[in-house]
């Protein structure tokens, strides 16, 4: 084989496993582990992701961007509803295609979604940086999420 298309196919064969390595999926195993829900100024709800390599998930978070109100002497069960109505607590499946997480509810702390059980996936995508994953989900929201230090 002629030397100039060998390196030709030497070329050719480096940009291929360039971009499959580039676009290659980031495995589940990649983001199994706990998260929580952080950023730089601390302006956060409180929020706690779980994955794990073989397909599940827990998560477990405050909507919102006000702080839940404190209970006190006064605090009625309308307020105790309007509380727990601020929490998202969802378990279930996960699958992890590129850049894409699909997460199925088998527990819900919203009774319709949860009895939607096989049809009620939701779909984000995220990015990660090191120890931090950037989760946007569906409906726009968009979680920054850290791994726990020690």
């Amino acid at each position: 084989m002629p030397k100039r298309i060998t390196l030709l196919a030497v070329a050719l064969l480096s940009a291929l496993v360039s971009v499959a390595w580039i676009s290659a999926p980031v495995p589940q195993e990649a983001i199994a582990g706990t998260w929580i829900v952080t950023s730089e100024d601390d302006s956060h709800q409180r929020g706690l992701f779980l994955f794990t390599a073989d397909g599940s998930y827990s998560a477990m978070f405050v909507r919102g961007d006000e702080p839940r109100a404190e209970p006190n002497e006064n605090w009625t069960d309308a307020d105790a509803l309007a509380s727990f109505r601020e929490i998202t607590a969802n378990s279930g499946r996960l699958t992890v295609e590129g850049n894409q997480i699909t997460m199925e509810a088998y527990m819900a702390n919203n009774t319709a979604y949860m009895n939607r059980w096989g049809d009620n996936g939701t779909t984000a995508t995220f990015e990660m940086n090191g120890n931090l994953m950037t989760l946007t989900m569906a409906n726009g929201t968009v979680f920054t999420l850290r791994r726990p230090q020690g």
